[in-house]
């Protein structure tokens, strides 16, 4: 099984709390920075279908409303 490659550190961009609706889409990088988790635990919360995300070609995007609404759920 080919291993995929370690994500490099992403500084989390900064927003405001309730306002990552105002970007259109984040990678799974800047979601991870963004919540202060591992990519893998956001690949587990959208496989769990806890956090919403599309797929475009071979990547994989998350829009600000999605990290909106899952922060709200998990509060």
């Amino acid at each position: 099984m080919p291993t995929r490659p370690k994500s490099q550190n992403v500084e989390a961009p900064q927003i405001a709390e309730g306002s990552a609706a105002k970007r259109q889409v984040f990678t799974r990088d800047e979601v991870a920075a963004i919540l202060r988790v591992s990519v893998d635990t956001v690949d587990s919360e959208i496989k769990r279908g806890k956090l919403k995300s599309f797929k475009r070609g071979r990547h994989v995007g998350v829009t600000g409303a999605a990290i909106d609404a899952y922060l709200r759920g998990a509060s």
